[in-house]
């Protein structure tokens, strides 16, 4: 039985090496995808405290992470990665600019940021 720092077991998908690491976190990250100078993985975290979360990241000429405390938001967020796969580069940035002005216009210029 795998357990982490503060002794509580691990689930089985946890790849920490809690022995010779300092994480209480069980967590675990997919194979990165990688698109040039770009590359994504997705992840999965069980912290000690707190609630589990799913997320998804990405690193290339900026870095973000989408984190999910809900297997419903983490699901929806897979459909729409996937509904947007046929759209082509100048399409993705047309639809993150009109996210950008909704999110301006919903919560005003400094928040959208």
């Amino acid at each position: 039985m795998k357990v982490n720092k503060a002794g509580r077991e691990c689930p089985a998908w946890c790849d920490t090496d809690h022995e010779n690491g300092l994480s209480y976190t069980c967590s675990k990250n997919s194979p990165s995808v990688d698109a040039g100078n770009t590359h994504a993985w997705t992840w999965a975290d069980l912290p000690n405290t707190g609630q589990p979360e799913a997320g998804v990241s990405a690193a290339g000429e900026a870095a973000v992470t989408l984190g999910f405390a809900d297997s419903w938001s983490a699901r929806n967020a897979a459909a729409l990665i996937e509904g947007l796969a046929g759209f082509s580069p100048e399409e993705h940035r047309e639809i993150a600019a009109h996210l950008r002005e909704s999110a301006a216009q919903a919560f005003g210029e400094a928040e959208a940021g």
